[in-house]
């Protein structure tokens, strides 16, 4: 499988699994600590977008040949913000339900 078509496929693996973190904490009730983690995920995602927004910035892996190095902001602090945010978002959804299997599907987001 190519580079471009395998990108593709992460991309959507990445969102299935997000959205289904996502309906998991919708059915069992966000509590207050999700929406803490949910409220932090948004200030990472806005400040790595804001340091972004000089740069190319796409949602597939394989970077622009025209895009730039970000170093600054968010980017000097944290290596992956945006992945961060992710995580801290779908971590807010699942954070208190009995369930295990979202927990593995988190944990499989943060080892892709």
């Amino acid at each position: 499988m190519d580079t471009g078509r395998k990108g593709k496929v992460l991309v959507f693996l990445q969102f299935s699994a997000i959205a289904g973190l996502l309906k998991v904490g919708v059915d069992v009730g966000i509590s207050l600590t999700g929406w803490i983690l949910i409220g932090l995920s948004a200030l990472c995602g806005f400040a790595a977008l804001m340091a972004m927004r000089k740069s190319r910035f796409s949602i597939f892996p394989p970077p622009h040949k025209e895009a730039e190095l970000i170093s600054s902001g968010v980017y000097a602090v944290i290596r992956h913000p945006m992945y961060t945010a992710v995580l801290l978002f779908c971590l807010g959804c699942i954070i208190h339900t009995p369930q295990l299997w979202p927990y593995s599907i988190w944990i499989g987001l943060m080892i892709v």
